[in-house]
């Protein structure tokens, strides 16, 4: 898989986004997992079926090395495959970054979606 589901720091609005410069936007959307965010300073997620889902970016072909690095895989953040519900009603799987200790404020949903 070569899809990318993003939803802080490397979100177009955000400065970190220069890092999804060579990839190939597919649209945006919302996860179908359910998930409880936090903030401390940049979002942390993870997954919780009692949670919201959570408004991200797509793209393909992102540079996995550069995004690893950024994210502190493995000590941070963990890669996993989910489905994602873009907002075309196309579904598509992509990997996000899930948070290995979950710590910080609670955010908290608007209309029942997570958005940072």
């Amino acid at each position: 898989m070569s899809k990318v589901a993003v939803y802080g720091t490397l979100k177009r609005s955000h400065g970190a986004n220069r890092m999804m410069a060579g990839s190939t936007p597919l649209g945006e959307g919302t996860t179908v997992p359910a998930y409880r965010m936090t903030d401390v300073g940049y979002p942390m997620i993870k997954p919780d079926e009692e949670g919201h889902p959570i408004r991200v970016e797509v793209y393909d072909e992102p540079d996995w090395p550069t995004l690893d690095r950024y994210e502190g895989v493995p000590r941070l953040y963990k890669r996993r495959p989910i489905p994602v519900k873009l907002d075309s009603g196309e579904t598509v799987e992509a990997y996000i970054y899930e948070a290995v200790n979950l710590h910080g404020r609670p955010v908290v949903p608007v209309d029942n979606v997570l958005n940072w």
